[in-house]
């Protein structure tokens, strides 16, 4: 899979023994895991982009209009 971005995923095992789970995902296969593909739900995943040198995600647009608590 060289030159492939992963995805990291989180959710759930939809197979016993259910439970909560994270991979890695790359090209649209599962990296190293010894479950099938079909019983994995994910409930969140994070894409790298590809960005550039120097491109980091801040929420804000960089503009400081972030909400702060």
């Amino acid at each position: 899979m060289s030159g492939v971005l992963p995805d990291w995923c989180a959710g759930v095992r939809a197979a016993p023994p259910f439970s909560p789970h994270a991979w890695v995902r790359a090209g649209g296969r599962t990296v190293g895991e010894q479950v099938e593909p079909a019983d994995l739900r994910p409930l969140m995943v994070v894409t790298a982009d590809g960005g550039g040198p120097g491109e980091h995600g801040g929420g804000d647009g960089g503009g400081g209009r972030g909400r702060r608590a």
